[in-house]
């Protein structure tokens, strides 16, 4: 394994121990306070603007972003990719509808989704969730399609639709396993920029509301004290930090093994292909 990784993984890991496990050993509760609001006498990092202990609402509040990030940005990959490979594999009137409606969300950027739906539905976690899956679609059916189409007019293919097989099988047996890798690689930065997005609308109020210790909302209200207590904003900015570079180093890490794999089974394919055209 190599040593990039090994600190992928460790990153990784840690974030979502304290995410997971950080309240059982939180000395506080995250709504109790403890003293004058900002105090850096208190604590291991001190209070926040309500006088609250920021250690404790750091090892309560990451629970919710990790799992919100990674969830939405797997819906959006389930939804997205079969619908990009779909249209690399048809073409006709079907394909050109699919192609007009992912030009048309691609002209929207998904802060603006966000406000939109937020405007029409009132505010809450649910409505970023939506909108930050909708604002993932057309990329991810974009990167999909474009991924399927080197692989859509492959001999293994050909001989895939020679032999009668339907849309669906040849999608998951001679498609998918071919653009895993690219959507593996990718799948870091949409987790990251999922992230971003929910940290964004929290910061915003549009997602969770107070009292949560969500790390987005602890900078998003300690943000005036900065220069007081630095810690209320930099501990919780931080560790969001070190969770986007850990996913990025996991996916662009987890791709080296996987293309060679990918290569090998169309190989094969295309093998088979070939033997079943000649006789």
């Amino acid at each position: 394994m190599s040593s990039r990784r090994v600190v992928g993984l460790t990153l990784l890991i840690s974030v979502i121990v304290v995410a997971f496990l950080g309240r059982f050993i939180a000395p506080h509760s995250p709504t109790e306070v403890l003293g004058a609001p900002y105090s850096a006498d208190t604590g291991l990092l001190g209070l926040d603007a309500l006088g609250r202990d920021v250690l404790s609402r750091i090892l309560y509040g990451g629970a919710t972003l990790v799992l919100t990030s990674l969830g939405v940005t797997i819906v959006a990959y389930l939804i997205a990719a079969p619908v990009g490979m779909f249209m690399a594999l048809r073409n006709g009137p079907s394909e050109r509808a699919l192609i007009w409606f992912n030009d048309v969300l691609l002209a929207f950027p998904p802060i603006l989704l966000l406000l939109l739906l937020a405007t029409a539905s009132g505010k809450g976690l649910t409505v970023v969730l939506v909108a930050v899956v909708i604002g993932h679609f057309p990329q991810i059916c974009r990167l999909s399609r474009a991924a399927a189409s080197q692989v859509a007019h492959a001999n293994f293919v050909d001989a895939s639709r020679l032999r009668g097989e339907r849309s669906a099988a040849i999608l998951r047996r001679d498609i998918l396993p071919n653009i895993v890798p690219t959507l593996v690689a990718d799948f870091g930065t949409r987790t990251a920029s999922s992230i971003l997005l929910i940290a964004g609308a929290t910061f915003l109020g549009l997602g969770e509301a107070p009292p949560s210790s969500n790390w987005a909302l602890m900078v998003s209200e300690n943000r005036v004290g900065l220069s007081i207590q630095p810690l209320a904003v930099l501990a919780p900015a931080l560790l969001i930090g070190v969770f986007i570079f850990g996913v990025n180093l996991v996916s662009d890490r987890a791709v080296d093994g996987t293309p060679r794999g990918s290569r090998l089974f169309a190989s094969a394919r295309a093998l088979t292909s070939a033997r079943f055209v000649n006789r």
